[in-house]
């Protein structure tokens, strides 16, 4: 067992990661994770808007009454659609469905039938004005004849590299080499792992505790009220906590809180039941006070340590 004083340089090193875990990678995470739960509208829309002037090399010009952002895969695609075809399991749907690669600007206001047009109907009758995009970052949109994974997960990972040169984020630590040193000294902890959900979006904070057999939700967490994802056996998990009275509403009426620690198999249930959609708990959870996700600590612990974690499928587009 590890001693008290190894165990508090510990606790202090998670408390004052931030002196280590720089603010560049902390900004590089933030974009390149579902920006669109993390940020309010206006938040996106300016962020959004910047990138737009990055790919236009500073000649776009912006001059619309109003400005909205747009999801190209829909957040609920009709069952038949091509959207299911092109992304069948609900996991990737998830995982992708809210990050930059698939977030398009519009000089309209939203509407929530024409977000569930096929792909080509929502390119030409939502999406451009007479064939034609004022924004650069729609128009790129509007050059694939389909909307995959592998299209999204291409288009992200070049959207937030031009984050990353304009605003010099290329010089943060490595992720991998922050792992390394935090995985390290838990190890010296030999601690139970605590881990953390947060959207500041909508209020949502999340603490839970990794105990082998089991991912317990601890008292005082917060979930949404509704589940608003695709069908999936979560949903019913949702409701039952629900209905057993382990989730009652929080003094705001607009959220749930966990009234008693709640055990779960899986990460994933766990942070299902959260958010009230599917999702990849090995991603949405983080080591509490960094950046380092489930399924990079999980990695770096040994093979014969027991994790809940270890119950799951890894999903390849997800890691």
């Amino acid at each position: 067992m590890a001693s008290a004083a190894v165990k508090t340089s510990f606790k202090l090193s998670i408390r004052y990661g931030a002196e280590h875990y720089t603010e560049q990678n902390a900004t590089y995470n933030t974009l390149n994770g579902p920006l669109y739960e993390t940020h309010s509208p206006k938040a996106l829309s300016v962020l959004l808007l910047r990138l737009d002037d990055l790919i236009s090399d500073g000649s776009a010009s912006y001059q619309h009454d109003v400005v909205s952002v747009e999801h190209i895969l829909p957040r609920q695609p009709a069952s038949g659609s091509k959207w299911r075809e092109w992304i069948p399991k609900i996991e990737q749907h998830q995982y992708w469905v809210h990050r930059l690669g698939n977030l398009a600007l519009l000089s309209r206001r939203k509407n929530s039938s024409a977000s569930n047009f096929e792909f080509n109907k929502k390119k030409t009758a939502y999406f451009t004005k007479g064939g034609i995009s004022s924004f650069a970052l729609t128009t790129q949109v509007l050059q694939h004849d389909n909307w995959t994974v592998e299209v999204i997960k291409k288009r992200q990972a070049d959207l937030v590299t031009k984050f990353e040169k304009a605003w010099r984020l290329d010089k943060r630590i490595d992720s991998t080499e922050e792992a390394t040193e935090m995985m390290a000294l838990q190890t010296l902890a030999e601690a139970e792992a605590l881990f953390e959900l947060k959207q500041p979006k909508s209020g949502l904070e999340a603490l839970a505790r990794e105990l082998g057999d089991a991912f317990v939700v601890l008292k005082g967490s917060k979930a949404r009220k509704e589940w608003s994802g695709v069908p999936h056996s979560y949903n019913n998990l949702h409701s039952q906590l629900i209905n057993n009275g382990d989730l009652l509403p929080d003094n705001t009426k607009e959220l749930l809180v966990f009234v008693r620690d709640v055990s779960f198999k899986s990460p994933s249930a766990a942070s299902a039941v959260i958010l009230g959609r599917a999702d990849n708990g090995r991603s949405s959870w983080r080591l509490q006070g960094t950046t380092i996700n489930y399924g990079t600590w999980l990695d770096n612990q040994s093979v014969n340590k027991p994790a809940s974690g270890r119950n799951e499928m890894t999903i390849a587009e997800a890691e």
